[in-house]
């Protein structure tokens, strides 16, 4: 007979997977409430179903990545089948998985000391500090996220200019030198003589400026619009999205503008480059780089589509989009579910250098447990502002620091099916342990691996393909056929000025004075710099892995008289944080 004290366990998670399933399918609503939605939904999705499963585990952190690692492998057939019959099957299933979890013994877990209760304490705070200051970026959808060229040849400042509405507005409102307008009516007027006005609306809606005898511009919103004719056609949004015209008119002259679907659209007046950048820190309108936009849509696209229209995605390791679109999928969301999703993962970043410092160095001062959730929060920040939210380095860096946890083998082949050089940097990371054995069985998982996938291609006729996608994202796309040495060589300096700077200067102070351990962790980011030093571009993502590297090799290096370090690695990361500016 089935023992009642099962489902006495299991009760808490059961009702986490209940709330979760009621919130996802009972309430819609606007970006805020999606991102209400994802806080119950991505724990019942990753972490409840696992619970039970990983009870058996002494070690707190393990107990936590462990019920993750089920969770996620339960998940990925039960995605394939939700797509097909519903997202209730999700919930279902995942409360299947828990109540079939706390049948297993389950053991005692062990009192964390002082240190890694500090540092798990402050990684909690840092990222609840994050969620709550950037609320408005977290819950801003897709289509508040846009790119127009004369944008970025906005003057500074319009002053002398002033721009108002005039007649056919139902609200205004004023954002800084901006103005943020709705209307019912087929046409509104305003006072605007010079600037960008953007439509923001579903796609297909149209806007059309008049400005007395010059000849009326037309702008359309577009899923995929073509902004820079030598790329062409690029994604950029899903059903709404942002268009915008530039305008010039005398000083008191009133400009028209007619709206195809006023009462779905939202018109903004950006007369300079001050009310471009105020939209933008508000989270009322971001200015996205021109292929940030790309990246986002098309992580979104991906994760749709995985297990419904393709079992992976062909263009960069699966594991990512599986994830995402389980998360997509339970909450029926779109861009905020991604951010959600990701401050969750932020948070695991920093429980996970956190479990790593319990290994490697479980009596470091106590100054030295706060180094994770300085890190965690630069990794938000390299993430969030350049909109990169949505991308698989998150999950990739996660899995690099699990390398250097317990079950480095199983992270290994994580970081390997988040990120293309997830192989390279496991492999590093288990040699600079000396973890030999390790090493290689992973090398021995990863030659399977691909001649799985080799023969899954041969068989489906893929194979020439995903050839030609894997040789452009390894290759060309990061040095574009440059092999001149002295160019490439002419791109370290910089590569390794930006890395100190976003890292707080951590990596030259984790030189002195390091243990075993922390030498690991600068040898595996030291080497694999170096395949990073030379491409044509420095994108914040590449440096996330480095960053928690560096600081973690600082918080595990000798005590004692280098107890200094620490609180200069803490207060270099506090300045990266606030006053390092984020290169794209």
């Amino acid at each position: 007979m089935l023992d009642p004290r099962v489902f006495r366990r299991a009760a808490p998670m059961l009702l986490c997977i209940a709330a979760a399933f009621a919130a996802s399918t009972g309430i819609q609503g606007s970006g805020i409430v999606e991102v209400l939605r994802a806080v119950l939904v991505v724990p019942a999705l990753f972490w409840a179903p696992g619970a039970g499963w990983a009870s058996g585990c002494a070690d707190r952190f393990d107990r936590l990545f462990r019920a993750v690692g089920v969770s996620v492998v339960a998940g990925m057939p039960l995605l394939v089948v939700a797509q097909h019959v519903g997202a209730w099957v999700l919930f279902v299933g995942g409360a299947g998985v828990c109540v079939c979890g706390f049948l297993r013994q389950r053991a005692r877990s062990e009192p964390l000391a002082t240190g890694p209760r500090v540092g798990a304490a402050a990684v909690v705070a840092v990222v609840a500090l994050i969620g709550v200051s950037g609320g408005e970026s977290l819950a801003l959808p897709l289509d508040g996220n846009w790119w127009f060229r004369a944008a970025e040849e906005l003057p500074e400042s319009s002053a002398d200019q002033p721009t108002t509405p005039a007649e056919g507005w139902r609200s205004q409102r004023e954002v800084g030198p901006a103005w943020v307008l709705t209307t019912d009516a087929a046409t509104a007027t305003v006072r605007m003589p010079s600037g960008v006005i953007a439509v923001r609306g579903p796609v297909g809606a149209t806007l059309q400026a008049d400005s007395g005898a010059r000849v009326p511009q037309r702008v359309t919103v577009e899923a995929n619009p073509v902004e820079d004719a030598e790329e062409g056609v690029v994604p950029r949004y899903l059903e709404r999205g942002v268009a915008a015209l530039s305008v010039v008119a005398e000083l008191d002259e009133l400009t028209t503008l007619s709206l195809s679907n006023p009462s779905k659209s939202v018109v903004y007046l950006i007369p300079d480059a001050e009310a471009l950048w105020t939209l933008h820190g508000d989270g009322e309108l971001r200015f996205s780089h021109y292929y940030q936009l790309l990246n986002m849509v098309e992580q979104l696209h991906w994760a749709r589509e995985t297990g419904l229209s393709r079992w992976v995605t062909d263009v960069q390791p699966p594991l990512w989009s599986w994830l995402l679109g389980l998360a997509l999928l339970g909450n029926h969301g779109e861009q905020p579910t991604a951010n959600v999703l990701f401050m969750y993962l932020c948070l695991a970043i920093g429980w996970m250098a956190v479990s790593v410092m319990n290994r490697l160095a479980p009596h470091a001062p106590l100054v030295a447990w706060l180094l994770p959730a300085a890190a965690a929060a630069e990794h938000a920040r390299l993430m969030m502002e350049p909109g990169s939210a949505g991308m698989p380095d998150s999950l990739y860096t996660l899995a690099v620091l699990g390398v250097f946890g317990g079950a480095g083998l199983g992270w290994a082949v994580v970081a390997q099916l988040a990120r293309y050089p997830g192989a390279l940097i496991s492999a590093l990371a288990l040699g600079w342990q000396g973890r030999w054995r390790t090493l290689v069985q992973f090398g021995l998982g990863v030659s399977v691996l691909l001649i799985f996938v080799g023969v899954a291609g041969w068989l489906s006729g893929s194979l020439a393909g995903w050839i030609e996608t894997a040789t452009w994202e390894t290759g060309p796309e990061h040095w574009h056929g440059e092999f001149d040495p002295w160019i490439l060589l002419g791109r370290a300096p910089t590569f390794y000025g930006t890395w100190l700077a976003y890292a707080g200067a951590t990596p030259l102070l984790a030189l002195s004075g390091a243990s075993k351990p922390a030498r690991a962790l600068l040898g595996t980011a030291f080497s694999y710099s170096l395949l990073l030093c030379t491409v044509d571009h420095f994108p914040s993502h590449y440096f996330l892995p480095l960053v928690q590297l560096s600081a973690l090799a600082v918080a595990v290096g000798k005590p004692g008289v280098w107890a200094w370090r620490p609180w200069l690695a803490l207060a270099g990361m506090i300045y990266a944080v606030g006053w390092v500016p984020v290169t794209g």
